[in-house]
C-alpha cells in the first residue's frame, strides 16, 4: 500500500465513491488506499483472484484515519460476460460511481520477435476491449457531467458535433514552407 503522506493535501474526495479494477496489487491497490486516505465512503475492488481481493480489503479496512470502506468485488474483467456480473453486483450496493480507474492490465514479457498473435490478443483484450466494455456498462452509473479539474474560465467553450465537423483542420506548417491550396 501507499505511504504518500498527507493524500489529502494531494487530492481530496469526500464522500466519492470509487471502483479500482485491478485494485488487489500494485498500482491499483496504491490507487484505492489513496482513495480511502482522501476521503471516499466507499472504494471498490476488483480482480480475477477472490483470496487477492479479499486480502487486499481486509489490509485497506485496516488503515489508520480512513472514513469509508474498501469493498471487494471479484471478477475477472477480461471476459464481456464478467464485466457484465461485476456492474449488477456493484449496482446492487450503490446508484452512482463517481471515480472509475480503469488499472487492470497485462503484459506479455517476451522477445517482440516471439510473440504470437494469441499474446497480442490478450493483451489488447484486457488492455483496450474490457476497458471500453466496462466504461460502456457503467456509463448509467457515472457522473451525467464531467468533473474537470480546470477553472471554467479556463476551460475553452463547449462545441457541439456539427460544428466541429465542419471546421477545417488546421496543420502546422514551416515559415519556408508554402501554403497548401484549398
Amino acid at each position: 500500500m501507499s505511504s504518500i503522506s498527507p493524500i489529502p493535501a494531494l487530492f481530496s474526495t469526500p464522500g466519492k465513491i470509487a471502483v479500482v479494477t485491478g485494485g488487489s496489487r500494485g498500482l491499483g491497490l496504491h490507487a484505492a488506499t489513496g482513495l480511502l486516505l482522501s476521503g471516499c465512503s466507499k472504494v471498490y475492488i476488483t480482480s480475477r483472484k477472490v483470496s487477492a481481493c479479499e486480502e487486499a480489503v481486509k489490509a485497506l479496512n485496516a488503515i489508520n484515519g480512513i472514513q469509508g470502506k474498501a469493498i471487494s468485488v471479484p471478477a475477472d474483467i477480461s471476459k464481456p460476460e464478467e464485466i457484465t456480473r461485476f456492474v449488477k453486483e456493484l449496482e446492487k450496493d450503490t446508484d452512482h460511481v463517481d471515480i472509475l480507474v480503469a488499472n487492470a492490465g497485462a503484459t506479455w514479457g517476451a522477445p517482440y520477435g516471439s510473440w504470437k498473435k494469441e499474446y497480442w490478443d490478450k493483451v489488447m483484450n484486457l488492455n483496450v476491449t474490457s476497458v471500453f466494455l466496462l466504461v460502456q456498462e457503467m456509463t448509467p452509473s457515472l457522473p451525467k457531467t464531467p468533473q474537470s479539474p480546470i477553472p471554467p474560465a479556463l476551460s475553452p467553450p463547449p462545441q457541439s458535433r456539427e460544428s466541429k465537423a465542419s471546421q477545417p483542420v488546421q496543420t502546422p506548417r514551416s515559415p519556408t514552407q508554402p501554403p497548401k491550396p484549398q
